[in-house]
């Protein structure tokens, strides 16, 4: 693999964003762009662009909270996750991608509980209860944000998530800041690699 080809967990961390192509292998495509965001990396494959942020570029933590999906659950808070690393998942039931990824999401979640990995999903848009009848088919455990009303969601994640942009997923770090985006559906190999590259940090880890 040549040492321009960016991949998930790649050392090399310089800015990637959409512009002028400079490297196309297979299916694979990077970007370079002349911006000044020297922290990110990232590789656009045919399923979806995947993006890593170096540890002393990540900026805050996010700020993102809302009522449960769930009935009876206690609203949903980001920042109550401090301390573990977070799969930030954005999905709805109409979605096809959404629903091809979901029984990953699930046997992820359930294979890194105990390594210290949480998993929350976002409802974008679907009424609560075609997103409570998504959870109960594809037999989703891990508690989601129902942001189909407030909708702040996309506003919040705005510097990371284009409006449209459903299903993406964040993978953010220990200290609650955003370790990697995956925009698109994301497979059981990027995510597996995304988590255990952000396992791997120390907490408060120098670029």
């Amino acid at each position: 693999m040549s040492e321009e080809q960016t991949t998930p967990t790649s050392r090399s961390r310089r800015a990637v964003l959409i512009g002028v192509p400079v490297l196309a292998v297979g299916g694979l495509v990077a970007w370079r762009a002349k911006g000044d965001r020297e922290d990110l990396a990232a590789s656009f494959t045919n399923e979806a662009a995947i993006a890593e942020f170096a540890p002393g570029s990540r900026g805050e933590p996010l700020t993102l909270a809302g009522p449960a999906l769930q009935e009876g659950a206690a609203p949903v808070d980001v920042a109550g996750y401090r301390g573990s690393v977070v799969v930030l998942n954005l999905w709805g039931s109409w979605c096809a991608p959404c629903r091809a990824e979901a029984p990953m999401l699930r046997d992820t979640a359930s294979a890194y509980a105990e390594r210290g990995v949480s998993f929350l999903g976002v409802n974008v848009s679907d009424s609560p209860a075609a997103a409570r009848a998504f959870e109960r088919t594809y037999a989703i455990t891990y508690p989601s944000l129902d942001d189909s009303v407030q909708q702040q969601a996309f506003l919040a994640l705005r510097e990371f998530v284009p409006s449209s942009a459903v299903p993406s997923t964040l993978v953010l770090d220990r200290e609650g800041r955003v370790a990697a985006r995956v925009i698109g559906q994301i497979s059981a190999s990027t995510l597996t690699a995304l988590l255990d590259a952000a396992l791997a940090e120390a907490p408060g880890a120098p670029a």
